[in-house]
């Protein structure tokens, strides 16, 4: 079981497509607007002390108003980050999209690994050092779009059903940690391009042995509606992954463990429940924690994990 621990970084290029950021103006102090009128406005991030520090957002006018979405938000509805910004939004439902040879580059101190969630296509990750020109390290990320798995012989390989998607899928990559500042170059690659829903930086901790059947789940927020005419229909929203653990940790590692987890209390965290399977990465929080002191040499720990949508 290891978690990565998100850190702040810095964004030095971003090159997703920005449609909505061309048409909607930015916000002008004293300007009057409308009922219905959008304006962008710079906001501080849900998490400044382990993400960017601002995110550009987009604001309706509720009624006629006069002052900021910052001064009167009752008088703005937040239509949420520009098409750019939404894979720093505190949804991973949402995702930025890059055309090919798209590039986002960010900057860090002391990481050793990067989250993507919820990501598409083809993507190349670059780390460099300080202001070198050359990668230290390179990798390429691959999540099809959409693959195939047939289950029931020939007609179902010709004819699915179902079809797997893989751009719901999470990924956390691991590389060489450094103490110096470092860039992260991230390259979408393919004529389709590539789409991030969340991306993070940060460093692995690792907390110890996961055993004995780890259960992953998710919870569907889809909800019934009826309309005035008595029509029934699904509303689809979106999907949360959770999961339950548990954990052999060495008695001697105990308290390091405890203290860890009492910093990570409710601070989005990516936590890796077990290397082999994707849905095991969970991008949220934990909601219980316990640990069993047997006074043998490993005691067995208890984690719950809820995920973001």
């Amino acid at each position: 079981m290891k978690a990565l621990i998100p850190k702040p970084f810095e964004v030095l290029q971003n090159d997703a497509i920005a449609i909505d950021s061309a048409v909607i103006p930015s916000y002008q102090e004293g300007a009057s607007y409308v009922a219905g009128d959008k304006v962008i406005v710079t906001v501080p991030a849900n998490h400044p002390a382990i993400d960017v520090a601002a995110i550009d957002t987009i604001f309706e006018a509720a009624d006629d108003v006069s002052v900021s979405p910052l001064v009167d938000p009752l008088g703005w509805i937040n239509r949420g980050a520009i098409d750019a910004h939404k894979m720093f939004d505190k949804y991973e439902s949402t995702a930025s999209e890059f055309a090919q040879n798209g590039v986002l580059e960010l900057r860090a101190q002391r990481c050793s690994a990067a989250f993507l969630g919820r990501a598409s296509g083809r993507i190349k990750i670059e780390l460099f050092l300080s202001l070198q020109d050359a990668p230290f390290w390179t990798t390429i990320v691959d999540r099809k779009t959409a693959h195939y798995e047939p289950t029931s012989g020939w007609y179902d390989y010709f004819y699915p059903e179902l079809v797997s998607e893989g751009e719901a899928g999470d990924t956390i990559v691991e590389f060489p940690a450094s103490d110096y500042d470092m860039r992260a170059r991230f390259t979408a690659l393919g004529a389709s391009g590539a789409s991030i829903g969340r991306i993070a930086l940060g460093a692995m901790y690792r907390l110890g042995d996961t055993i004995v059947n780890p259960t992953t789940a998710i919870s569907d927020y889809s909800v019934k509606e009826t309309d005035e005419t008595g029509e029934t229909y699904l509303k689809p929203r979106s999907f949360a992954k959770s999961g339950s653990f548990q954990i052999l940790v060495r008695t001697s590692e105990v308290d390091r463990v405890y203290n860890a987890l009492v910093k990570l209390r409710a601070r989005p965290t990516a936590w890796i429940g077990d290397d082999r399977f994707d849905v095991a990465i969970i991008y949220g929080f934990y909601r219980d924690f316990s640990i069993v002191l047997s006074g043998q040499a490993y005691c067995e720990c208890s984690l719950e994990i809820e995920g973001l949508t």
